[in-house]
């Protein structure tokens, strides 16, 4: 498997905790999250902080950091497998319906 490359060199421990304090606007929170699933996407995340992270942020008030954080989850198998349970009540949810055609739409349009 070709790993996906990163934008930083943060360990997946300083990634968390510089979105967890804000990161001090070093950098946005999107990119922080999106390296947080690369890490996960490529098999790196052995403790599953990781993905933990992410489904923490199924919860989050921002619909970005919500709809990064879905597609790494059903976008790698073994999540979804692990979390399909999650994942369909995340979809069934009204307050979703909305970011959920958007993500949606956007992953239909990269295949």
């Amino acid at each position: 498997m070709q790993k996906i490359p990163r934008r930083t060199n943060h360990s997946l421990e300083e990634l968390i905790n510089l979105f967890n304090n804000n990161n001090s606007n070093q950098y946005p929170s999107s990119m922080i999250i999106n390296e947080i699933g690369i890490v996960c996407k490529n098999g790196d995340d052995k403790d599953r902080a990781g993905e933990k992270h992410l489904l923490s942020l199924l919860n989050d008030k921002n619909d970005n950091n919500r709809a990064i954080a879905f597609c790494y989850l059903v976008s790698i198998n073994e999540m979804a497998d692990r979390h399909s349970a999650i994942i369909t009540e995340f979809r069934s949810k009204k307050e979703n319906q909305s970011l959920l055609e958007f993500i949606d739409k956007h992953l239909n349009e990269e295949q």
